[in-house]
């Protein structure tokens, strides 16, 4: 299994009300949504916070899937390795909402649903460009 694809959704959601602190406001928050894809059809779901903007963030992604594209997604420590190499990149695990870490193998939900898991993201990256 391979890494075919990596897809970059920036998600902007507007607050109902402003927030406000003493160093400013915002009127809502933007994220962006990473989907790796391998040559077998199953896709791993990240989220990479948006700092120091969600343009900086999504123009770092773009450049550094390219390390990651037809790589062995299991490998996840080759690959942080990878990405450590340019710099700007810490992992960070999913967590389901039950509390488990996404590295596990048992994941009932998955199972209830008749579909096996195989681990593909155990962690997932954020873009902070120095």
């Amino acid at each position: 299994m391979l890494i075919r694809e990596v897809k970059l959704t920036p998600v902007t959601v507007p607050f109902t009300q402003p927030e406000i602190w003493s160093g400013g406001s915002r009127s809502g928050i933007t994220s962006i949504i990473v989907e790796v894809v391998t040559d077998e059809g199953i896709v791993g779901v990240g989220e990479a916070v948006p700092a120091p903007s969600p343009e900086v963030t999504q123009a770092a992604l773009l450049d550094m899937r390219k390390l990651i594209i037809g790589e062995d997604p299991a490998r996840i420590e080759h690959l942080i390795n990878k990405l450590y190499s340019v710099g700007g990149f810490y992992p960070l695990r999913f967590r389901h909402r039950s509390g488990q870490s996404s590295s596990r193998s048992h994941r009932p939900g998955a199972q209830a649903a008749g579909r096996r898991q195989r681990g593909l993201v155990a962690r997932h990256c954020c873009a902070h460009p120095a």
